[in-house]
């Protein structure tokens, strides 16, 4: 038997426990995807080269952003979203590699995200 009171919260934070660091957070898609991360309980940061309207929405809703990027981003202990736009020669990209993170593309993650909770996808 389960505690419904833990599948309740579990349903409603299915992200709980995790954290993920995004870059290109000032764009409409990673933006996004850092909102409903946020929501859904996990622990969120992300980096972009400028502001822009969608980085002050993320900030408004405490998701802490940075401009610029750089490996000193990437501490370990988040998994790194990023977009197909990306090299892998990125230097964050490359970090992430060398200390173990795993590596999202948006599209994969959102992949994931659909499948925790029934989807209506327009």
């Amino acid at each position: 038997m389960t505690d419904s009171g833990t599948d309740t919260q579990q349903a409603a934070q299915p992200l709980a426990g995790r954290s993920f660091h995004m870059m290109g957070i000032g764009g409409a898609g990673v933006s996004a995807l850092a909102q409903l991360a946020d929501a859904w309980g996990a622990r969120v940061t992300g980096c972009d080269n400028a502001d822009s309207s969608f980085t002050a929405l993320v900030r408004a809703k405490g998701i802490d952003v940075v401009l610029g990027h750089g490996a000193a981003h990437i501490d370990g202990g988040s998994e790194l979203v990023v977009s197909s736009a990306v090299p892998v020669d990125h230097p964050e990209r490359v970090r992430a590699g060398e200390v173990g993170v795993h590596t999202w593309l948006r599209g994969e993650l959102l992949g994931e995200l659909t499948q925790a909770r029934s989807s209506v996808v327009i």
